[in-house]
């Protein structure tokens, strides 16, 4: 898989929502199923990303390891 473009508004959206109700999958990110924490980054992520609005935690690993991530950005709202 390429995941070399971020993924502005989902534009391009790959969703897969898994059987156990508490994730959910968009262009390969892992989040809760309410899209409030964002799990996991896959390690083919290129680029930049961008955390969506409505994101509220970030696990301490869901960027680890990821190579080849050169930007990451949150959203204004978003408690740092």
């Amino acid at each position: 898989m390429n995941f070399s473009k971020p993924n502005q508004q989902f534009s391009r959206r790959a969703i897969r929502c898994f059987s156990k109700p508490k994730f959910c999958s968009i262009d390969g990110v892992l989040y809760s199923k309410d899209m409030k924490s964002l799990q996991m980054c896959p390690m083919s992520y290129e680029g930049e990303f961008k955390v969506p609005d409505g994101v509220e935690y970030t696990s301490s690993r869901a960027f680890f390891p990821v190579p080849v991530l050169r930007n990451l950005s949150f959203p204004t709202a978003y408690g740092i």
